[in-house]
């Protein structure tokens, strides 16, 4: 199991921002860091700074997929000009 989660959000129908927690445990307590902020207008540039980034490389191939779906809902939300909301 990943001890991160993000947070996706469509803002002003025009920019795609993912903000990603990462979380720790000291003395039995659960603690997250301030997020790290990614910006972009599409999910190409989007997976570009991602990757650019080594906190992901450890994520489970099943998050980094939910996450490209996730982006990539988030962009069609952005073309069709409808409201995103993250599963």
């Amino acid at each position: 199991m990943d001890t991160s989660y993000v947070l996706i959000r469509v803002y002003n129908q025009e920019t795609i921002e993912v903000y990603y927690f990462k979380c720790n445990t000291y003395c039995n307590r659960t603690l997250y860091k301030y997020p790290i902020c990614f910006t972009a207008n599409n999910i190409h540039c989007m997976f570009i700074l991602i990757s650019l980034h080594n906190e992901f490389i450890f994520l489970s191939t099943q998050h980094k997929l939910y996450l490209g779906k996730e982006l990539y809902k988030a962009e069609i939300s952005i073309q069709l000009n409808q409201q995103y909301i993250q599963e």
